[in-house]
């Protein structure tokens, strides 16, 4: 059985990075669960005690911040998105214990990156 890491976007209305950041997530083929923080105000606070940070939007990808659109690119530029795409082939990334594979903070961001 293959399994996909658990993708949220955690986004605000009229926010165009919150756009891109859906649009790039969908046009490489990964889905996502998107908390639009305006409607699910039980939520709103998550991101912040998850990421540190207030702005949106905010990517975690099996319960590891990500960080933001920038971030977001800088995972597509390394091809970590694509990795995202492919289901997984022994439990999630791949891995023979069913964790996550290890993920590098880059020392130039503050979120994490593949």
């Amino acid at each position: 059985m293959t399994a996909r890491q658990r993708v949220e976007l955690y986004t605000a209305p009229f926010c165009a990075s919150c756009d891109r950041a859906r649009e790039l997530l969908g046009r490489a083929g990964i889905a996502f669960t998107e908390i639009d923080l305006s409607r699910d105000l039980e939520r709103c606070c998550e991101p912040e005690a998850l990421t540190g940070g207030r702005s949106t939007p905010q990517v975690v990808i099996d319960g590891r911040p990500i960080g933001g659109y920038a971030e977001l690119t800088a995972l597509d530029r390394t091809g970590g998105l694509q990795a995202l795409a492919r289901p997984a082939s022994h439990g999630v990334g791949g891995s023979t214990d069913g964790t996550a594979p290890p993920v590098a903070r880059d020392p130039t961001m503050q979120g994490l990156v593949a």
